[in-house]
């Protein structure tokens, strides 16, 4: 916490937030142990209504293969 109170942000809250500026209103990810940080941003960027979608995959290549597939009927990273 801050000196006001606030949480403090970490770089995960930094990357979700830095998604949502560039554009990307959804994520296809596969969650492995490296990934509480992002679910936890993902939460506090929800709880502030500022947050993109996420999708759990079970497998990395099929994340990768329906971002693809997202990107060619949206044409929305």
């Amino acid at each position: 916490m801050t000196a006001d109170g606030s949480v403090a942000a970490t770089g995960a809250d930094a990357f979700i937030e830095r998604l949502v500026q560039l554009g990307i209103h959804t994520i296809y990810a596969n969650a492995g142990t490296d990934f509480p940080p992002i679910i936890e941003a993902l939460s506090k960027a929800a709880a502030r209504g500022s947050c993109a979608q996420a999708i759990a995959v079970p497998q990395e290549n099929l994340a990768v293969s329906m971002a693809y597939g997202h990107f060619l009927v949206s044409a929305q990273p």
